[in-house]
């Protein structure tokens, strides 16, 4: 076999750079486990009780039927491009226009949460307790960006490597603290202390039942977003067609074990009151409790470490889409630029990296900012349920008209419908119950986005705008890696 370093894709990037390992790290690092329990667990307990492992069980089922779509897409069709490819060329290609900025949108407004928390909690392990000037939180957090861009231009076998080291490290850290926390709620007389229970998966542990189940499922349901990371570096992959959408799906389950076993023990670490009051930094806090300091850092830490993966992960997934978008002239041809040794998209990298710190500067001196950029960040929940609604449906429509109702792949195509149509419900109740002013954003941003996909449409001069719809007679076999023959 040709070595992968003398290898590239139709796009121009590293085939055979990562194998089936490095596509499931890829998801699972994408995702950051860790860092959504360190985030979300006071939310889902302030809203479902200790129904919380029931709410991550449901939210992680339907993820994993999304990824059932996701990766029978990944077999038609494997390219940098995934998300507007797919769209585009089943249902319409402006609307897949929409979906490619909206997962370069989800991208770049993560990573401007995750650097927000980033300079700061990083400074809080350094020493707690002390008030940093926002200057020294700016630099801190550019310096860290800076890092995560470093690693995506090196290329994404390198960012495999360094993501397999902080994923092994942080677990090992992580399921210490938990064995921990497990001994102490055993052992603990402490008023709010429980030991886990299989109650906590009955709705009867959600003090405000159905609604309040409903309400936390929406968070349930982007929770784990990050996971489809593997499809976009696909054209990266030693078997494109078929690793990425696997590796996906196997880390989804892992995910959600992991979310399981961190959810059920870490919630019964304090009472309820004390774990809502402490928010974001409840992983921080409950360290506290199980070891003395400096030990106690060890856990923030770890979270630390997760967040900087997923933000780099994040970066590279977005910039892919980019650079493909790049590639067929549906943006500006420069964002298409490969760096010449490593053959990453570096420019696109560097767009989406430098933004985050720049919009970080009016956060840093203006406490209206601070409300503006929380509400942008919390609008990011819609968009991804929006487009885990968007591609199964796209997946659907692959089906009747490419595969003519294949019997073999029913099953696919109905785990797949069913996953789409709850992420359709949750994306509905989350606009009913997220906060107004996300749920305007989101709103807003959604909109941008499928208009800009009909301008593009008029004046572009791409052909990706000029492709007619997957042909209804043909096989649906995998297409070549980055092709654009008919399925």
């Amino acid at each position: 076999m040709i070595e992968a370093t003398h290898q590239e894709s139709r796009r121009g990037l590293l085939a055979g750079a990562i194998g089936f390992g490095g596509d499931f790290i890829a998801s699972l690092a994408c995702s950051g486990p860790t860092t959504g329990v360190a985030y979300t667990l006071a939310t889902l307990l302030a809203i479902s009780g200790l129904a919380s492992p029931l709410v991550v069980l449901t939210g992680g089922i339907v993820v994993l039927l999304v990824a059932v779509g996701y990766a029978r897409l990944n077999r038609w069709r494997a390219d940098a491009g995934a998300p507007y490819i797919w769209v585009g060329r089943t249902i319409a290609p402006p609307i897949g226009f929409a979906v490619g900025m909206l997962a370069i949108a989800i991208g770049f407004l993560v990573n401007i949460g995750n650097i927000t928390l980033a300079g700061s909690y990083l400074l809080s392990i350094v020493s707690p307790g002390t008030a940093f000037p926002g200057i020294v939180i700016w630099i801190v957090a550019s310096l860290y960006m800076a890092a995560v861009i470093f690693l995506a231009v090196r290329g994404i076998r390198p960012s495999i490597r360094v993501q397999t080291t902080i994923l092994i490290a942080e677990y090992a850290i992580v399921l210490s603290f938990a064995i921990l926390a497990l001994l102490h709620e055993l052992g603990s007389n402490a008023p709010g202390v429980s030991a886990p229970s299989l109650s906590y998966f009955s709705i009867g542990s959600s003090p405000n039942g159905w609604t309040g189940f409903a309400t936390a499922l929406v968070i349930g349901g982007f929770l784990f977003g990050g996971w489809e990371a593997p499809l976009l570096f696909s054209e990266e992959s030693k078997n494109p067609n078929f690793s990425p959408g696997r590796a996906a799906i196997v880390g989804v389950i892992s995910a959600l074990v992991w979310y399981l076993l961190l959810f059920v023990i870490f919630q019964g670490v304090a009472s309820p009151a004390n774990i809502e009051a402490h928010g974001a930094d409840v992983l921080g806090y409950a360290s506290t409790i199980l070891a003395p300091d400096p030990w106690a850092r060890f856990l923030p830490l770890a979270v630390f470490s997760a967040l900087f993966a997923a933000t780099q992960m994040q970066l590279t997934e977005a910039s892919r889409v980019m650079f493909a978008m790049g590639q067929d002239r549906v943006l500006p041809g420069f964002v298409a630029k490969l760096h010449p040794r490593f053959r990453t998209p570096w420019v696109a990298a560097l767009i989406l990296g430098i933004l985050p710190p720049l919009v970080l500067i009016p956060y840093l001196i203006s406490s209206e900012a601070i409300t503006v950029i929380g509400d942008i960040v919390g609008s990011v929940g819609l968009l991804y349920l929006a487009m885990y609604t968007i591609i199964p449906l796209a997946c659907v429509v692959f089906f009747f008209r490419a595969l003519r109702g294949r019997s073999s792949e029913v099953p696919t195509i109905v785990a797949t419908f069913i996953g789409g149509a709850a992420m359709l419900f949750l994306l509905a109740w989350g606009f009913h119950t997220q906060p107004a002013a996300a749920a305007i954003v989101g709103g807003i941003a959604l909109a941008i986005c499928l208009i800009s996909g009909f301008i593009a449409a008029m004046f572009s001069k791409s052909d990706f705008f000029r492709s007619r719809p997957i042909d209804l007679t043909a096989d649906a076999k995998p297409a070549p890696v980055g092709a654009t023959r008919e399925p």
